[in-house]
This record gives structure tokens, C-alpha cells and sequence, in this order.
């Protein structure tokens, strides 16, 4: 027969239990993450691949949001951002899985070289850019943001 403290030991072990997976949950699920798993080398075409971890972009979800790439260069006599993979086509699809791919540019390694991208996960609906003047300005601290920068 287990006795009164006993009860009480493993009803607080039961409590602190819950409490623990509360707060772990919670934290999965407080903010999204961008993960970016591959950058194409300096001077090189091709893929920049990531992934958007958030307990609350389920499949059926994904399709209301997108991930934008804009990529900030320089070059004789000026430099500026831009969106890839370009202008009207710059709102990136996110596969059910969270994952997105986005072709990008990171060089040529000299003068004319990618200095860094950021990344934005934002909500489709309503969502526009001034292609004209793209800067990080435009992004309104609401949206989260990844930055890959090819200086060491």
C-alpha cells in the first residue's frame, strides 16, 4: 500500500512533467525559423535551399505564404538589393514540408560579387514590393529574416 507522501512524490513528479512539456511545446511553436541548408559557391548559379520550421505551417497552410530572397551586390561604381529569382516572380513557393528553393547568383568573386541575401518569410495576401526601389527598408520588422553573407 503506497502511503500519502508517496502519492504526493509522484504527483509532483506528474506535475513537473506536464509543466516541462508544456514550455517544450510552446517553444516549437512560439516563432517560425528559417534554415538555410545550401548556398551556391561564390561566382556560381544555382539553388539556394532552405527550409521553414513552424509548428503552425501545416501543409494546408503553405500556400499563403512565401519566402523572398533579396540579394544585396555591389559592382564598379554602385551596388543595390534585388529579389530573385527576379521582379514578378519574387513571392517563392514553400513545399508542404516547409522546404523552398530559390535560383540565385553569388558572384562572380571580384568586383561585381553578391555581399549577402536575406531571407524573409512573409504571408501572401497583399503582400507587395516597390521593384523599383527594393531595399531592406521595405521590410517591415513583422516579417522574419535569415542573412547568408559571403564575407568571412
Amino acid at each position: 500500500m503506497k502511503t500519502k507522501s508517496t502519492i504526493k512524490k509522484i504527483a509532483q513528479i506528474a506535475i513537473v512533467m506536464l509543466f516541462s512539456a508544456s514550455v517544450a511545446v510552446a517553444q516549437s511553436t512560439s516563432t517560425p525559423e528559417i534554415k538555410i541548408n545550401k548556398i551556391p559557391p561564390l561566382g556560381q548559379e544555382g539553388n539556394a535551399e532552405g527550409q521553414v520550421v513552424w509548428s503552425k505551417l501545416t501543409p494546408e497552410k503553405t500556400e499563403q505564404y512565401a519566402v523572398i530572397a533579396m540579394v544585396h551586390a555591389t559592382w564598379p561604381g554602385g551596388g543595390g538589393y534585388y529579389v530573385k529569382p527576379y521582379n514578378h516572380h519574387y513571392l517563392n513557393q514553400i513545399e508542404p514540408d516547409g522546404s523552398f528553393s530559390i535560383e540565385i547568383t553569388t558572384g562572380p568573386n571580384d568586383d561585381y560579387q553578391v555581399k549577402d541575401v536575406t531571407f524573409y518569410f512573409v504571408k501572401r495576401a497583399g503582400f507587395k514590393l516597390d521593384l523599383k526601389n527594393v531595399n531592406p527598408t521595405m521590410m517591415d520588422n513583422k516579417y522574419l529574416a535569415k542573412k547568408w553573407s559571403s564575407r568571412k
